[in-house]
């Protein structure tokens, strides 16, 4: 309470300064007690918002609002349950002095044709200010669509052919050891993987746009065969760490303290129409996991039976020959040839 009750700061303007004031609104940017002082405050419009009893019911449980720091979520099942929680957001703005920012809001309408012109007309206002229909948002760095698949890889492919280029551009010289792990590090973090649908077009995609990266970053031929990709980069195939992942975040909110999030993770356990659902059983008969393993507290490693062969640790050798790591007797025509061989026939 001290920090806050006597919580004064001043403005600096290029060299002039201004008065001290005394800061009566907002939490400190940056500050380890921020987030839990916000929920605290943010618990009210949790609770009036459960307290309708409106919303979309998953099973038994009402689940109309996700709140994750000031990022607010209202699930209802049409607009007039919607018009229902948005007045008690309107009603919660006027009590605790709190602006929803309406024209950061976006709308999406879940149904079977992801066109907006099949929508039906939907007026939906936050504050008087009509909330915008959009196909797909951006909530916390995940791209949320309107349709079945409800996320799709775009946004992880687009990064990846991003920052493979600046890797390409700006490191062009450097040796390929240290090019695959800057692959690696940057350009193959997969953000929000979690989400896949396993059996999505786009996980084929995806695979195919990371293979094209990763000779672009070996500098290798561009028929380079696919099973040499992932022990040549030293890293697992990509499916494999997307699966690994896919399962450890399940099994995280099967163990996790929030009554909600383990809830939703034993829901979609047990319904067959969940694409999570899909993907955890097809994970589980593909690596030949018992169900058993999904609740227990030691981790779940997938393994990956590709290793490294001769031709993988010739192919590393001619590579650092190429970038000047090794003096052989042989020019880079030879060199060249040599890796086609072992590449592509």
């Amino acid at each position: 309470m001290t920090l806050y009750k006597f919580n004064n700061a001043v403005v600096q303007y290029n060299n002039t300064v201004s008065s001290s004031f005394n800061m009566e609104t907002g939490v400190k940017q940056g500050s380890v007690l921020s987030a839990y002082l916000f929920t605290l405050y943010m618990d009210n419009l949790v609770n009036a918002l459960i307290n309708t009893r409106v919303g979309c019911m998953m099973g038994s449980r009402l689940v109309n609002t996700l709140v994750y720091a000031d990022d607010v979520v209202l699930i209802a099942p049409s607009v007039g349950a919607l018009k229902i929680l948005l007045k008690e957001c309107e009603a919660f703005t006027n009590t605790h002095h709190v602006n929803f920012n309406s024209n950061k809001s976006s709308l999406l309408h879940f149904n079977k044709s992801r066109q907006l012109n099949n929508c039906p007309n939907i007026d939906v206002k936050l504050c008087g200010v009509p909330i915008q229909l959009k196909n797909e948002v951006n909530y916390l760095g995940t791209v949320l669509r309107n349709d079945i698949n409800l996320h799709n890889a775009d946004k992880c492919i687009n990064d990846m052919k991003i920052r493979t280029n600046v890797i390409m551009n700006e490191f062009r010289h450097i040796d390929t050891s240290a090019r695959s792990k800057l692959f690696k590090s940057q350009a193959t973090c997969f953000f929000s993987s979690e989400l896949f649908n396993l059996d999505s077009n786009y996980i084929d995609r995806l695979m195919t746009d990371w293979r094209i990266s990763a000779r672009k970053v070996l500098k290798v031929d561009k028929r380079t065969h696919c099973n040499l990709i992932p022990p040549l980069v030293k890293s697992k195939d990509p499916l494999l760490l997307i699966e690994q992942r896919i399962l450890n975040f399940f099994r995280k909110m099967l163990i996790h303290d929030n009554g909600l999030v383990k809830f939703i993770a034993n829901f979609s356990h047990s319904n067959s129409f969940s694409y999570m659902y899909k993907n955890i059983m097809s994970i589980l008969h593909k690596h030949s996991i018992s169900h058993e393993k999904l609740y227990c507290n030691q981790s779940i490693k997938i393994r990956d039976n590709i290793a490294p062969n001769w031709r993988v640790t010739l192919i590393h050798e001619i590579l650092s020959a190429k970038d000047g790591l090794l003096f052989v007797n042989l020019n880079n025509a030879e060199l060249n040839t040599i890796l086609y061989e072992l590449c592509v026939n």
